[in-house]
């Protein structure tokens, strides 16, 4: 992750409002989950996304435990590169009435900046490389 996204998602608070690219809302920030990644900045393995002792991960893995914080229903997969995505660069859980499942999890990488009190983010496909 970024030095500026680290920066950005330090600026991100509990209840902020956070807008599309079109500044329309979205919701409000109900948590913030930080990056876990390789001390040397290297992607997580396959075998480091099979699990790690963080208090939100309740699944035997990764995409298990974003799949049961997103509450997908029983069997719906959460992608595995998606999942290695978010934890490496860090998220937020988006609570809004149009927004469930997978939607609710915003990663870190997508916002584009903190300002106003409010986090407004680029869209999926304007979204920096991560």
């Amino acid at each position: 992750m970024a030095a500026e996204e680290r920066l950005l998602l330090r600026a991100v608070q509990v209840g902020m409002p956070v807008y599309n690219a079109a500044e329309e809302r979205l919701g409000t920030v109900e948590a913030i989950y930080a990056a876990v990644a390789d001390p040397n900045g290297d992607p997580l393995s396959d075998a480091e996304m099979s699990g790690t002792p963080v208090a939100w991960a309740r699944g035997n893995t990764w995409a298990e435990s974003l799949a049961l914080l997103a509450g997908l229903p029983a069997g719906e997969v959460f992608p595995k590169e998606l999942a290695r995505r978010l934890v490496q660069s860090g998220f937020l859980c988006v609570e809004g009435e149009q927004l469930s499942g997978r939607d609710q999890l915003v990663g870190c990488y997508r916002v584009a900046e903190v300002r106003d009190d409010g986090v407004f983010l680029y869209d999926e496909e304007q979204a920096p490389e991560g």
